[in-house]
C-alpha cells in the first residue's frame, strides 16, 4: 500500500465511518471496526483523530458534497443565471446518492447523536452552519447579481435538500428532474429573494428609529 497524506486517510476514515454507521448503525461503530472498514490500523485512526467523537463529528460535519460536486462550473468565476444554478444543484446533490445513500444514514443518525449528547449539541447548528455557508459560496456570484443575499438562499435550499434526500430514501422515490427541478429552482429564488427585501426593509426602519 502506498503512503497516504494525513489528509487523505482522515477522508478515508470518514467515508469508512459513513458506511459502517449506514450499515450496522452508531452502537456498532467502534473505532477498531471503522478502522478495519478503512483498511488501516487502530494507530492510524488514532493518529488521525484524537477520539471517536472526533471523527464523529468529521463525518457529520463532512461538506464534500456541499463544497464541490456535479454542479461545479469548469469556470469558477463564471456566474450562471441564479435559478440555472440552483437547478444544476438540486440535480447534481441528488446524484451525489445515487446508488450510495451511507454519508446521508450517517449524517442523519450523527445529527440524532449531536442533539442527545451534551458534550455535543452544539454540533448540528455547527455542522448545518457550514453546510450553508458551503452553499452560499457557490452561488454567491449568482445571487448578489441579482440583489438577493445568498445566506438567505442557502438556508432555504440546504433545508430542502435535506427533506429532499430523506424522503426519497424513505420511500424509495426517484429523484426529482426536468420541470419539478426548474419550479423547485424558482420557488426557492424568489422566497429568498422576498426575504433578502423583508430583511433589509428591517434594517432600514431599525436604522431610521435610532437615528
Amino acid at each position: 500500500m502506498g503512503y497516504s497524506t494525513l489528509t487523505e486517510r482522515r477522508a478515508q476514515l470518514v467515508r469508512a465511518a459513513a458506511r459502517v454507521i449506514a450499515r450496522e448503525g452508531l452502537s456498532k461503530a467502534t473505532t477498531r471496526r471503522i478502522a478495519e472498514e478503512a483498511s488501516l490500523n487502530l494507530a492510524a485512526l488514532h493518529y488521525s483523530f484524537g477520539s471517536k467523537a472526533e471523527l464523529f463529528a468529521a463525518v457529520l460535519e463532512n461538506t464534500e458534497a456541499f463544497a464541490s460536486g456535479p454542479w461545479e462550473s469548469s469556470n469558477p468565476n463564471s456566474s450562471p443565471p441564479l435559478e440555472d444554478a440552483v437547478a444544476a444543484m438540486v440535480c447534481g446533490y441528488q446524484q451525489l446518492f445515487d446508488g450510495s445513500s451511507d454519508v446521508a444514514i450517517a449524517q442523519y443518525e450523527l445529527l440524532l447523536w449531536a442533539l442527545r449528547t451534551q458534550q455535543s449539541d452544539n454540533l448540528a447548528a455547527q455542522s448545518f452552519r457550514k453546510h450553508v455557508d458551503a452553499v452560499a459560496d457557490r452561488l454567491a456570484m449568482s445571487a448578489l447579481a441579482e440583489g438577493i443575499d445568498p445566506v438567505i438562499l442557502a438556508d432555504y435550499l440546504v433545508g430542502m435538500l435535506d427533506g429532499l434526500v430523506l424522503q426519497q430514501m424513505a420511500s424509495h422515490r426517484q429523484r426529482i428532474g426536468g420541470p419539478e427541478t426548474v419550479a423547485l429552482a424558482r420557488y426557492l429564488v424568489e422566497l429568498a429573494r422576498s426575504v433578502t427585501h423583508i430583511r433589509r426593509l428591517e434594517s432600514e426602519q431599525y436604522i431610521a428609529a435610532r437615528a
